[in-house]
């Protein structure tokens, strides 16, 4: 067994409470503030073979924290084999909502 995730395991880009509740604007900021202070380490540590990012800001976050060239959230979640951020560990991008791929900057 790898290092890391013994099973499945789930994290988030926003782990924060903002005000307006979860429907309210989000600054693209801070999304890329959390995948860089949090989301990076929690990766690297965790280890999963797989990230899933539901949205752009998720993305867009994580391929920031690692340095990656921005891909466009439609190309993405057409691809079937991932984008690679570390060592046996795939990047993939869902829609945050049904038939809507760019409901997020």
């Amino acid at each position: 067994m790898r290092k890391g995730c013994r099973g499945d395991c789930a994290a988030t880009v926003r782990p924060w409470t903002h005000l307006g509740g979860l429907q309210a604007r989000i600054e693209p900021e801070w999304a890329w503030n959390c995948g860089s202070l949090f989301l990076r380490k929690q990766i690297e540590i965790v280890r999963p073979r797989v990230v899933v990012c539901p949205g752009a800001f998720a993305f867009h976050a994580v391929l920031r924290a690692f340095g990656q060239p921005m891909i466009e959230l439609r190309d993405a979640i057409e691809d079937t084999e991932g984008h690679e951020i570390l060592d046996g560990v795939r990047l993939f991008a869902v829609p945050l909502r049904k038939g809507n791929s760019e409901s997020q900057p």
